[in-house]
């Protein structure tokens, strides 16, 4: 029974790389199967359409307002547990302990420096800083 504390984590890791392995066989296939029926269609002589060619298109800077919101969201929140556990413990045990929410806090201010680094240099490439 001493090993069932450790299978979580690693159920964990293992199932995230499964999740990332089936995602690019899924990918390949889709390409494949894309490929296929292009093929299929220039042999019949038929004319292919222009959605059967995968065209890469750079994300335009619109579709980064999720990704920014969700970041804006999951840094203050970090940044504030990291506020309350050193309050909370720096009044309960002292500053000694207080000084465990650091580490949530510093989290947070880097999540909410990572969202201005890809509003300024992604989203905003010609603005004057």
């Amino acid at each position: 029974m001493n090993w069932l504390p450790f299978m979580i984590p690693i159920t964990f890791i293992l199932g995230a790389f499964a999740v990332g392995i089936v995602a690019v066989i899924m990918k390949s296939k889709a390409k494949d199967r894309q490929h296929q029926e292009r093929m299929f269609l220039a042999e019949k002589g038929l004319p292919v359409p222009p959605e059967l060619y995968e065209v890469s298109e750079e994300k335009k800077p619109s579709e980064f307002r999720g990704f920014r919101a969700v970041l804006m969201v999951l840094g203050c929140v970090t940044t504030l547990v990291g506020v309350s556990v050193m309050i909370a413990l720096g009044v309960r045990d002292g500053m000694q302990d207080g000084i465990n929410g650091v580490i949530p806090l510093l989290i947070g201010i880097g999540i909410l420096v990572a969202e201005r680094m890809i509003n300024t240099l992604i989203v905003k490439p010609g603005r004057e800083q």
